[in-house]
This record gives structure tokens, sequence and C-alpha cells, in this order.
């Protein structure tokens, strides 16, 4: 598993070399074994044992991929309802706000009526 988490992440270039290498020392090789069916056995084993082994890993890498994306859908409704708690949070606020105001101006009033004289009084 371990492999698979390193192998789906970007890498340098030596895994490609280190492959195009064996390619050319298979093809050089060639002649030696005067390309006989062994021969031709032996890379076409291990090309499909490197397939086998990629599907693997590149299917270990979309799992992950998609594991990450389910995490930030998450974390987007999540981050949604808190901005609709804080939204209505704030409403009540402006609410209270308005009422307290509105309050303090109908006390205002009615003390400054109640703070002039009368004309009758003595």
């Amino acid at each position: 598993m371990r492999y698979c988490d390193g192998a789906g992440k970007p890498v340098s270039r030596s895994p490609f070399i280190l492959c195009l290498a064996a390619v050319v020392v298979w093809a050089g090789s060639g002649p030696f074994f005067e390309f006989s069916e062994t021969w031709q056995l032996v890379i076409n084993t291990g090309t499909t044992i490197i397939r086998f082994l990629m599907v693997f890993v590149i299917q270990n890498t979309q799992n992950g991929d998609g594991a990450a994306v389910q995490t930030k859908l998450d974390e987007i409704k999540e981050l949604e309802a808190l901005h609709l708690r804080c939204e209505k949070s704030a409403k009540r606020s402006q609410a209270i706000l308005q009422r307290t105001h509105a309050e303090r101006t109908t006390r205002k009033s009615k003390s400054n009526d109640g703070a002039q004289p009368r004309a009758d009084s003595p």
C-alpha cells in the first residue's frame, strides 16, 4: 500500500529512464540470443507484469483523488451551513439592535416631553 501511495505522487524521470534502459539492453541482447522466442517472452512477460501493477497504482491514485474531492465537498457543505448560521445570528443581532435603538428613542422622547415645564405650574 505504501508503494502505491508513493507511486501515485509525481516523481522524477528516473523510473522512465530505467525502463528505457531495460528495453535498450533487451533490444541489444537480441542478436546474442538470436532473437529467440525466449528472448521475446522476456520482454512480453516484463511488460505484462508492469502493466498489471500499474493498474493498481492508477486505481489507488484515483481512489485517493476521489477521497480528496469528497473531503473538499464535505468542507464546502459545512462552510455553507456555518455561513447560514452566521447570517441568521447577524440578522437576530441587527433586529435586537434596532429594537433597542427604537426603545431608547422612545424613552428619550418621553423624558424630553416630561422635562419641559408646564405653563400652568406655579
